[in-house]
């Protein structure tokens, strides 16, 4: 009985291992991610206090272009297309859990 014991408590050491690593790439990416956009800021910051007039043109520019886009339906049809095709794609994923539950019992 306690060599099962000793197995999982070496698989589960191994599983804290990878979690710890995998927990860390993340914080590094994460403050990785959170540098890039703090140096994106400042260089946007200084070429707004350099040119301020072109600033307000581009904005106002792209504040018109996305006025005139159609945002709701850009969202909303993916969403719609999303909804439509989830039942078949479950039912067939159901169905190729099924096959393989099927094959492995066959296979015993």
């Amino acid at each position: 009985m306690s060599a099962p014991a000793k197995k999982t408590t070496g698989t589960s050491s191994k599983k804290t291992a990878k979690t710890s690593d995998f927990s860390k790439g993340i914080t590094t990416t994460v403050d990785n991610l959170k540098s890039k956009a703090n140096d994106n800021l400042k260089t946007c910051e200084k070429r707004i206090k350099q040119s301020p007039r072109n600033s307000v043109l581009i904005a106002l520019g792209a504040g018109y272009c996305l006025s005139r886009l159609p945002v709701g339906t850009l969202i909303t049809i993916p969403l719609r297309l999303t909804a439509l095709l989830a039942k078949p794609a479950l039912l067939t994923l159901g169905a190729v859990k099924v096959y393989d539950l099927i094959e492995k019992q066959s296979r015993k």
